[in-house]
């Protein structure tokens, strides 16, 4: 437990088939409106090319493979829990609320901050079974904001489908070995996706693999595994912050965090497959 104590304190000063698939026909270059909510992967913090992350990148694919005008408001801020990007919404903080009134779509990024925090908050609690419970209450927390949410984004709009991406694992790749944090990304990722699969026109963009980054395989992940120190050493992380070279091919240098370009890309076209299926953006 101490090692998750020290793995989690450390890294806090790093980073403050239910759905019908319609075949609707649209009109070439019709004129579409999207509405990116959420946190720094929204706003596309960490892409090296500045191209505002996967949200000028959808824009383009629209228009390039769909022959639309494509329109992109991106209200994203780097830092922001689930509850902060709600009280935007419910707010109407820069006309977000009528954006999303007027919009085709609603993308969402929301959850990375509040288990960051989270693990934060409790980072001191020295005791596995005491730290999985008070995680639980913090888990409920996060649940209960993500609805709220989503309800009020259907008070403003109640037809807009509401495309929801997951979050991410960002330190698999150097410590493959420590569980905890690989193990709250995915609870995380149940609530969006259970939220998903029980709501009409809500749909899981799953960018779970950006953990992985280039080591997709069972036997890719495995090397990395025996490659890997069995032991986690927290002055490791020094050098790791110092590195101007990152392990993931996915994740930015910079911040050894956030997507780079490659990893905005895969954003890009996981949101872009989903958009594809479900198409009631129309």
């Amino acid at each position: 437990m101490l090692l998750l104590i020290l793995f989690i304190l450390l890294i806090s000063g790093l980073y403050a088939y239910k759905h019908y698939n319609s075949s609707k026909n649209y009109n070439s270059k019709q004129v579409l409106t999207f509405t990116a909510i959420g946190d720094s992967l929204t706003q596309g913090v960490g892409d090296n090319n500045n191209n505002d992350g996967y949200v000028n990148r959808i824009r383009d694919k629209f228009v390039k493979f769909k022959d639309v005008n494509l329109n992109v408001y991106n209200y994203g801020i780097a830092g922001q829990r689930t509850d902060q990007i709600d009280q935007r919404v419910t707010n109407n903080t820069k006309d977000l609320s009528n954006h999303i009134k007027h919009s085709n779509a609603v993308i969402l990024t929301a959850g990375g901050n509040d288990l960051l925090q989270a693990l934060q908050k409790n980072a001191l609690v020295n005791d596995k079974n005491r730290f999985d419970k008070i995680m639980s209450a913090d888990i409920e927390n996060y649940k209960n904001n993500l609805d709220g949410l989503i309800k009020n984004i259907r008070n403003i709009n109640n037809e807009i489908p509401i495309y929801i991406f997951s979050i991410y694992n960002p330190f698999y790749v150097y410590f493959p070995k420590v569980h905890i944090i690989e193990e709250y990304v995915n609870k995380y990722n149940n609530i969006i996706y259970n939220i998903s699969y029980n709501h009409k026109l809500i749909h899981f963009v799953n960018i779970n693999s950006l953990s992985y980054g280039q080591y997709r395989t069972n036997n890719q992940k495995n090397r990395l595994l025996k490659s890997s120190d069995d032991s986690f050493n927290p002055l490791s992380l020094d050098s790791l912050y110092d590195n101007k070279k990152e392990l993931n091919e996915y994740l930015s240098s910079k911040d050894h965090f956030h997507p780079n370009s490659l990893g905005y890309d895969f954003m890009t076209n996981q949101l872009f497959n989903a958009m594809k299926k479900y198409n009631e953006w129309y």
